[in-house]
């Protein structure tokens, strides 16, 4: 019983301690998980809202610039003079009407005929030409270019006149940031692990890691937790930002690690619980092992008493020439022995006081049967066990040491339950015993130890052998008591509790 109970303890303290383990881990990283990604996504959201507002700005100037009519007028001047003379009323309005709002490192307008004037910045006259080539023709357009060996981000947008009847293109508007102040613009010091990116039409315009520039908005989707998108309004421009698993939660490694030494720990105390409970085992079977020897050393001390008390009578019949009687007090033993059960086995209280009866019989052949004996059992006492070997032993010091001297010798046996307890009484209408001797006979039953193992011989040991077996089987709380009153009598009691026969 000891050892399953040891198994399934361990068995279930260790599904508790994994299970624990296991709820803690998922409900902490989830939740560390959760408020890292929402610390990433609201400082990723913060810098998408700043660079598309950014980037709307550069637009709208750029809109304003061509949409002034001062800058139509510049770009359609007829002569160079005229050209280089409204430069400077130009400048003014751009100064007033644009940089208020967004910064740009080079501002410079193109007319048809590809003069130009660089209102901010220094590019040279070849890169300003090489501008005129490329987006003469074009629309509204975003693009990375390489100007004196350096890499701008681009804005272009054209400007038209507004005659009456069909608009016609009279030059063109540049917009210049260096790239690298662009990229610095996307980083995000405080979110490690974090590449964001400017999206044209699918590809990544330009992005805080260059590694990604060229590369479609799909191929990178794979390699992040999490991307957030963000159109800038007015354009076809979108703002992605692009966060690794490790900077959703920053702390994973450092979490799993302490997940793993609470663990460690855990299964740490299951071996050391493991080995209490397995010394626990090797004590526990150690002290059934002594429980066993005690018991067995106790039944067999018994049955060599009750047997060389009746050989004895055997052989006192027999000196007498009494042999019919020694012939039958000998079948009688061997009927008794032979239907007796082995060692301190529970058995029913009948069958028990079956082989009682056997023995009385005997004990009447003895004495030309002077014993009476009455029997009050409650019926509800067939369906528990009691300890073998109980009641022989008392109703035989009854017959032979209280009854001996009596008349009318009655024995009274008596078997009832209360509050869970069986009683079984033992009373005679003897001797009765001393008030010293008795005090003596209830202060051996009970300062006793289970521990030590019964004395040697086969004296005096009916009273002090049943109370050591109930008591090493049920504990202190029963066992049992004595009550006498010389001249009249003696009451043996036993008290142990009720074990059900399920047989």
């Amino acid at each position: 019983m000891f050892r399953k109970r040891f198994v399934w303890s361990l068995i279930f303290y260790t599904v508790l301690i994994l299970s624990i383990w296991f709820g803690y881990y998922m409900f902490t990283y989830e939740s560390f998980r959760n408020s890292a990604r929402e610390n990433a996504e609201l400082a990723a959201e913060r810098l998408l809202d700043r660079v598309s507002t950014e980037f709307t700005r550069m637009k709208n100037a750029a809109d304003i610039i061509s949409a002034s009519g001062s800058v139509q007028d510049f770009l359609v001047s007829e002569t160079i003079e005229a050209f280089y003379g409204k430069a400077e009323t130009i400048s003014e309005i751009i100064r007033n009407a644009v940089f208020p709002i967004t910064t740009v490192d080079s501002l410079i307008t193109i007319d048809a005929a590809g003069n130009f004037y660089r209102f901010t910045g220094s590019l040279s006259n070849n890169s300003c030409i090489l501008l005129h080539e490329m987006f003469s023709g074009a629309g509204a357009t975003y693009s990375i270019i390489e100007l004196d060996e350096v890499l701008f981000f681009c804005y272009s947008t054209p400007v038209f006149s507004i005659p009456r009847h069909t608009p016609e293109r009279t030059g063109t508007v540049i917009l210049l940031t260096n790239l690298d102040r662009k990229r610095a613009a996307l980083a995000i010091p405080a979110l490690t692990g974090t590449d964001t990116a400017v999206i044209y039409e699918d590809l990544i315009l330009f992005s805080s890691d260059e590694n990604l520039e060229g590369k479609s908005h799909a191929e990178i989707t794979d390699d992040y937790g999490l991307i957030l998108l963000k159109e800038i309004t007015g354009t076809n421009l979108t703002i992605a930002a692009a966060i690794k698993s490790s900077a959703l939660f920053p702390g994973s490694a450092m979490f799993l690690t302490t997940s793993l030494v609470l663990l460690a720990t855990l299964l740490i105390s299951v071996i050391f619980l493991y080995r209490y409970l397995s010394e626990r085992q090797k004590l526990f079977n150690a002290e059934i092992l002594k429980r066993n020897m005690q018991l067995g050393l106790l039944v067999s001390q018994i049955d060599a008493h009750f047997v060389v008390n009746v050989i004895t009578s055997i052989r006192t019949l027999s000196m007498r020439g009494d042999n019919v009687r020694a012939e039958q007090m000998a079948d009688g033993l061997a009927q008794i022995i032979k239907h007796r059960h082995t060692g301190d086995a529970l058995c029913n209280i009948f069958i028990e006081l079956e082989i009682l009866e056997k023995y009385i019989a005997l004990m009447n052949i003895r004495y030309d049967g002077k014993f009476t004996v009455n029997y009050d059992i409650d019926d509800i006492l067939v369906d528990y066990l009691i300890p073998g070997l109980v009641l022989q032993p008392i109703v035989e010091n009854a017959l032979i040491h209280g009854l001996q001297t009596a008349e009318n010798a009655t024995l009274n046996i008596r078997g009832y339950m209360s509050e869970n307890i069986i009683l079984l009484e033992v009373s005679d209408n003897g001797a009765g015993i001393e008030s010293s001797a008795l005090k003596e006979i209830q202060s051996a039953l009970e300062i006793f130890e289970i521990e030590n193992f019964p004395e040697p011989g086969l004296s005096g040991v009916s009273l002090s052998n049943i109370q050591r077996r109930i008591r090493l089987r049920f504990g202190n709380d029963y066992g049992l008591s004595v009550s006498s009153a010389l001249g009249e009598g003696t009451t043996v009691t036993v008290m142990i509790p009720v074990t059900p026969d399920n047989s």
